[in-house]
């Protein structure tokens, strides 16, 4: 079958294909940043991005509560990539820029579906 990230990664190497996945990433996040008041609060962007990912195709659940001491992430159940990232994790990537390019903060990756989490969670650095 036709695959274009072996393509890529035969052409462009893990390094480089790193990047490219970090570049559309920040692409994508581009066509969407103009939607995202910049005085809005951090916690109303992230549901902002939430909202978005479901757009994409996740399926995604609002773990935060109204309490400040919990840190904005976002929780999916499911992955729009999961066969690809199964092969391919630099497609993961794709994920963390375009989030951490929205939200203009550094996302860490508390559990993934592929390294036996129950979800996909993202935590956000304020």
């Amino acid at each position: 079958a036709f695959n274009l990230v072996e393509l890529l990664e035969a052409d462009l190497g893990q390094d480089k294909l790193n990047q490219y996945m970090d570049k559309l990433g920040k692409k994508l996040a581009s066509a969407y940043v103009k939607d995202i008041p910049p005085n809005m609060d951090f916690d109303q962007k992230v549901d902002l991005v939430r909202t978005l990912m479901q757009d994409l195709g996740y399926e995604t659940v609002n773990s935060n509560n109204d309490s400040k001491t919990t840190t904005p992430q976002i929780i999916a159940t499911n992955c729009v990539f999961h066969d690809l990232a199964e092969k391919y994790e630099s497609v993961c990537r794709l994920d963390h820029a375009l989030m951490g390019n929205l939200l203009n903060t550094q996302v860490v990756q508390e559990e993934c579906m592929l390294r036996g989490g129950t979800c996909c969670k993202f935590v956000f650095k304020n």
